[in-house]
Parts: C-alpha cells; structure tokens; sequence
C-alpha cells in the first residue's frame, strides 16, 4: 500500500501516512498480565509492529524530499471483549489505570494530519496512557 500510495504522493509533491504500530514494537510485552486469558502476545507480533515503526523511518528519509510525512500511531491497550482477568492486570500496570478507547487516538492523528504539522517525520508517537513509561 505504501509503495503505492508513495507513487501518488510523489507526483503530488506532499503525502502523508500513518502507519499502525503498537507498544509492543517497542518494548516487550509483560506475559503477566495476560494470565489464562487466551490472549497472549507472540513473538511475531511485537517482531512485526517494530518492523512497521522502523519502515516508516526508514520510508520518512527517503521520501522527505518529495513533502511526504510518514509516522507511525503506537497504541496501548484498547478496550475490546478481553477478559476481566486481563484488564484488571492491564489497568493495574497503567498509571491512568484504564485501557484506551479508540477515540484516545484520535487527538494524535487529527496532530498527524494536521495541514499546519508539516515537520514531523519519521516518528512513533506512543498513545498508551504512560503504560510504557514504568
């Protein structure tokens, strides 16, 4: 989709793209909280969401001189059908101690698409509450 969306961009002169990432890209996940749950993170998993914020630097040099922002959201936990098990383990760990809802997320991007942030390029903006922080 990138390479793609980059072939537009490019004969446009200006682009943007915000590529999903996670925490778990970034640091490891704490196979604490996750209990019997069912739910456990995979190796694969935080070996892709780190792949996709490394792309997107990777990407965002490359095509900076073309007016192309490329960055990468990072969430935390979103709340969705886990089980009580898990969340009370993940919201324990979180200083907000709450997962996140989709619409945490939205104040980062409306950022990232902002026709006034033309600068930002290359970056991993983590919208987990401080969960990574401890």
């Amino acid at each position: 989709m990138s390479r793609e969306a980059i072939k537009i961009m490019i004969k446009n002169n200006l682009g943007k793209i915000i590529n999903i990432g996670s925490i778990y890209g970034v640091n490891s996940s704490d196979y604490r909280i996750y209990g019997k749950s069912g739910r456990n993170n995979s190796e694969v998993y935080s070996i892709t969401k780190s792949g996709i914020i490394m792309f997107s630097k990777y990407l965002a040099t490359h095509f900076a001189s073309y007016n192309i922002q490329i960055n990468t959201l990072s969430p935390g936990g979103i709340k969705s059908n886990q089980s009580d098990d898990f969340v009370r383990n993940y919201t324990k760990k979180n200083p907000t101690r709450r997962m996140g809802c989709t619409k945490d997320l939205l104040p980062a991007l409306d950022f990232l698409l902002s026709k006034k942030n033309f600068y930002t390029n290359g970056e991993n903006i983590i919208v987990d509450g401080g969960f990574t922080k401890w």
